[in-house]
């Protein structure tokens, strides 16, 4: 009962639009923002505490529920994670490094937070490391995806496959999609 008087001190992202969004208004340069890609449908109470407890000091979000086209733009496959987003930039992350339990982070998550926070000099340590997203590229070999992160990607791009069931046929599509976009 306690933890749900508190006041939401993050965003919640269901679309990669609002990611976008949030690290382009709410990352600031010299500082990190964070972003919790949490599997379950609902918040952990550690978040809720360290969100409001980091207020005005360390913008926090949260994609629920294994959403895998967020998962994506960090190039990231399980879940849940937590990372710090360095400087505004997508490229300039940075994951926490332990496990993750849903009921209780211990002491060690608030004190990796605070060296992101205003202030801090943890984003200074973060070198910029490319990531796929959710570029299509042509030489990537989308059968070694899972079929969460095909799809994904296949909502991403609006790709329309009525007939898919089986990963070859998602393979197939997004194969399609970019030799028609090639042709153009």
């Amino acid at each position: 009962w306690v933890f749900e008087q508190l006041p939401i001190a993050f965003a919640n992202l269901r679309k990669s639009t609002q990611l976008l969004k949030f690290i382009e208004t709410d990352c600031k340069p010299g500082a990190g923002c964070v972003v919790f890609l949490n599997k379950a449908y609902e918040t952990p109470a550690w978040f809720k505490v360290a969100s409001y407890a980091y207020r005005g000091k360390l913008p926090f979000a949260e994609s629920r529920a294994n959403n895998a086209e967020i998962a994506l733009h960090f190039d990231i496959t399980t879940q849940p994670t937590l990372v710090v987003v360095c400087d505004g930039d997508i490229d300039k992350t940075v994951t926490y490094p332990g496990a993750l339990d849903h009921d209780k982070p211990g002491a060690d998550v608030e004190k990796w937070l605070a060296e992101y926070a205003a202030g801090g000099r943890g984003c200074s340590k973060v070198t910029k490391s490319k990531k796929q997203g959710l570029a299509l590229d042509p030489s990537a070999d989308f059968s070694k995806m899972k079929v969460g992160q095909i799809k994904a990607l296949m909502q991403a791009h609006a790709i329309p496959c009525v007939s898919c069931y089986e990963k070859s046929d998602f393979v197939r599509a997004i194969q399609s999609h970019m030799a028609n976009k090639a042709e153009l």
